[in-house]
């Protein structure tokens, strides 16, 4: 079983072997704000795994960019960045 941090909140990460995808546990409140999330119609989510999917790939890619901005910045100190906020 391996641990991961979302926003703050711990999940569980139950490994499937047998398809490429995870399971993760989340906690019933953040789960019950994805639902008021993805219950409006006006947002276009289908499921609690689409939007998931969305958020987790977003932020990811957030992230990313700034690891690949320290790295920027690491090779070449007189580019200046701005500040990143969570």
């Amino acid at each position: 079983m391996r641990y991961a941090v979302l926003n703050g909140e711990s999940m569980k990460i139950a490994e499937n072997s047998k398809r490429r995808w995870k399971t993760i546990q989340l906690p019933e409140e953040l789960l019950e704000r994805v639902d008021v999330v993805v219950t409006a119609p006006e947002l276009g989510y289908t499921s609690r795994a689409e939007f998931i999917k969305e958020a987790v790939r977003l932020r990811v890619e957030s992230m990313e960019r700034i690891l690949k901005e320290r790295a920027d910045r690491g090779s070449n100190p007189s580019r200046s960045t701005s500040k990143h906020s969570k």
